[in-house]
């Protein structure tokens, strides 16, 4: 058996060593004769550096994450250590010029599906969202009171809900002073019958105007001119008499009951004419800068889903309520076949267009006529006002703007365009020429967002080309490259600028001088905040929700502090937003939550840290991941090094330091 196993390995190794032969055989017949090697060695070297120059071209030498720039690795078949996104090739043409901008070829923005919109001046509309209540029509409410003293004896109208129009009776009122000022007229009458042929004018006269005084006061006493009528033609006086109402509606309110006595002014029905009812809505202050007067406004309730109804809007309150933030808003709503109820909760919309001035355009108001006192009486001509009769005005001459030129109109661009990071925003543009394609980033000021666009405020001219999908790939690209972009807004002052380093924060960080007794009770909130952004960070829910009922305790104890002078509203209004974003993140019932709420803390904590200091002995910074809460996110931390609170383990590390506040204590001091 020995013997066999050993022959079959000779005729193994002997095949090998006749396949080896072969090949190099084959090689060789491949390669030439060493004479024909060496008369072509150069030849072959210069092919051998062209070949290996194209295959360096043909792929991308590094890739690197959308997410995580610093991600630098040889092979786009690997994952980002840090999100597990998939790779993308990292540009290796920096481009040219002072300009920082990003050359990419036709295959590169087709990877990139990269998509430019040209910047254009375009009438935009902004659909503005409110909620609000059906309300009684003020102006068309009618109180019926005694006009005399007396005793309501028999009640027609004897519930509320009732209509009624006008003319129908409303109660039989005994009263003697009714019954003394007929006897009255009933007298002077028979004193006039007495002077037929008199021959004193004077006599005459006298008594006429007795006469009409007399019936003058039993009108104004509340009876009608054919009550008094019909006592002058019977003779006769009445100590009982029927009231009748002077207007159409709704009673809302019955204050008296039969056999009430009342006396001169006692309420008894309050009407209301609901064929035309008012909508209030409230409007947040972002929302002011869309309404105008005579704007339509189109609502839904809850009553009739579906089927719309309109107004328009009539009143625009001056003042701004401090508790809600909002405006109140009246429209004025015809309701002839009173199906609008008052209390019925609405649903609007109001259509606003914008113009180039910051103004609302209102086409509607074309050659129209309005009152400057009563801006709900809208007329097609020259006229006065039918409720203050005041002369009316032309809708221009009010300021409204009624149509808009072309370059009234705003410049705007896709919404998807702006990459947006706190209070920057930035837009790349498409430098094209004959030889190639850049695409240059630009910080612009925008304005409202109008629809599915932004209006442009600064930084951009008509014509020019910006980018609508892929600006994010571009701006990794850029960030990659170590060049100025979203997330990096250094060097170039002309483009993405504008950004502030971390020694100017520190050399601009000054904020108001407070007591010491201040502010050794502000440190325990930064301290609390700062424990709560480390137990976030190490995904502990538990230490987290004990953190955030100390940041909220000591928050109510700071408020306790009033700060004198010009800083005191500064003072409430912040320890305002602390308290009310410290109790959102105490109540929180888990850690999804808990990191929703914790950004409008954060931003609270910075913003009082911006006017009154941190008083600790060590410096803070702020931080920001672009991808936390879908928008990006900042927060407080002390180490360099980052600890998102957003994402905690997962992506620990997303995100970088954008300011740092240095310590507020000299040296030597306690903190």
């Amino acid at each position: 058996m020995t013997n066999q196993i050993a022959g079959w390995k000779k005729i193994l190794i002997g095949f090998l060593i006749i396949a080896a032969v072969s090949v190099g055989f084959w090689i060789g017949r491949q390669t030439g004769p060493e004479e024909a090697a060496v008369d072509t060695a150069s030849e072959s070297t210069e092919d051998a550096q062209t070949t290996a120059e194209g295959a360096e071209d043909s792929g991308p030498k590094w890739w690197t994450c959308s997410m995580h720039p610093s991600v630098k690795l040889p092979s786009g078949d690997m994952k980002c250590p840090i999100c597990f996104m998939e790779l993308i090739p990292m540009e290796e043409d920096s481009g040219g010029g002072d300009i920082p901008s990003l050359k990419l070829s036709d295959r590169a923005r087709f990877l990139a599906e990269v998509e430019t919109a040209e910047v254009v001046r375009r009438e935009v509309t902004k659909e503005v969202r409110l909620v609000g209540k059906i309300r009684s029509d003020e102006t068309k409410m009618s109180m019926i009171t005694a006009w005399v003293p007396g005793r309501l004896d028999r009640l027609f109208v004897d519930y509320t809900g009732m209509e009624v129009r006008k003319g129908d009776h409303l109660v039989d009122l005994y009263s003697p002073e009714l019954y003394s000022a007929q006897q009255e007229l009933l007298q002077a009458i028979q004193s006039f019958s007495d002077l037929e042929g008199a021959k004193s004018n004077l006599l005459v006269d006298t008594s006429k105007t007795h006469i009409q005084s007399s019936k003058n006061k039993l009108t104004r006493l509340g009876l009608t001119e054919k009550q008094v009528e019909g006592i002058v033609e019977s003779g006769e006086a009445n100590d009982t008499l029927t009231i009748y109402s002077p207007t159409s509606g709704i009673v809302t309110q019955r204050q008296g009951t039969e056999g009430m006595y009342v006396d001169e002014g006692s309420m008894i029905y309050t009407i209301a004419d609901l064929s035309e009812v008012w909508l209030l809505l409230d409007a947040y202050e972002s929302d002011v800068q869309w309404l105008h007067y005579g704007q339509m406004v189109e609502f839904e309730t809850e009553a009739y889903p579906g089927e719309v109804f309109s107004g328009k809007l009539s009143f625009i309150s001056p003042v701004l309520d401090e508790g809600s933030r909002t405006v109140t808003l009246r429209v004025n709503v015809p309701n002839e076949d009173l199906r609008l109820k008052p209390g019925m909760f609405a649903r609007a919309r109001i259509q606003a267009i914008p113009t180039a001035g910051g103004k609302v355009m209102a086409p509607e108001m074309a050659g129209k006529w309005l009152c400057p006192m009563h801006p709900e009486v809208v007329e097609d001509f020259f006229g006065f006002c039918p409720i203050c009769e005041m002369p009316l005005e032309t809708a221009r001459s009010l300021g409204y703007v009624t149509a808009a030129s072309d370059r009234d109109l705003p410049l705007v661009i896709p919404d998807t365009a702006p990459l947006i990071t706190g209070k920057r925003a930035v837009v790349y543009v498409e430098a094209k020429s004959e030889e190639e394609v850049r695409y240059v980033g630009r910080e612009v000021l925008l304005g409202p967002h109008a629809g599915p666009f932004y209006v442009v405020d600064a930084g951009l001219e008509e014509g020019e080309r910006v980018v609508t999908e892929g600006a994010f790939k571009i701006d990794s690209a850029m960030q990659i490259q170590d060049k100025p972009s979203m997330m990096n807004p250094s060097d170039t002052p002309k483009e993405i600028g504008s950004g502030t380093s971390k020694k100017e924060t520190e050399e601009e960080f000054a904020p108001v001088e407070i007591p010491e007794e201040f502010r050794e009770k502000v440190r325990p909130v930064v301290k609390n905040y700062l424990d709560l952004q480390t137990a976030l960070a190490a995904d502990s829910f538990e230490e987290a929700q004990t953190a955030s009922i100390e940041v909220a305790s000591s928050v109510s104890s700071l408020a306790k502090n009033h700060l004198a002078g010009d800083s005191h509203d500064q003072w409430m209004a912040d320890l305002k937003s602390l308290g009310d974003t410290s109790t959102a993140t105490k109540a929180s019932p888990d850690m999804e939550m808990m990191r929703e709420s914790f950004y409008p803390l954060s931003q609270s904590l910075e913003d009082f840290v911006l006017h009154f200091g941190h008083g600790l002995d060590f410096p803070i910074r702020r931080a920001f991941c672009p991808m936390a809460l879908e928008d990006g996110a900042t927060w407080i931390q002390v180490d360099e090094t980052i600890a998102n609170p957003y994402y905690g383990a997962s992506m620990l590390r997303c995100g970088e330091i954008q300011a740092t506040y240095p310590s507020e204590l000299a040296e030597g001091e306690e903190g």
